[in-house]
């Protein structure tokens, strides 16, 4: 996966804001979801795709993914 937005759409996102903190260029700000009950990351146009957000998330899933 090249951003959170990724992890977003597949529905794997668990709102735990780690990947806010994560981006040195600033392209993510959380908004609050009522589809899935938690906030959830918006990727900026100006985002590098640099994967940085990606290796912060807290989901086991995605870091299983990530390492296969």
């Amino acid at each position: 996966m090249k951003s959170v937005k990724e992890i977003v759409e597949t529905g794997m996102c668990e709102g735990c804001c780690e990947c806010l903190g994560a981006c040195s260029r600033n392209c993510i700000s959380m908004i609050y979801s009522l589809e899935s009950g938690h906030p959830i990351p918006y990727v900026a146009s100006d985002c590098i795709e640099c994967g940085e957000c990606v290796k912060a998330c807290g989901n086991r899933q995605v870091q299983k993914a990530e390492n296969l």
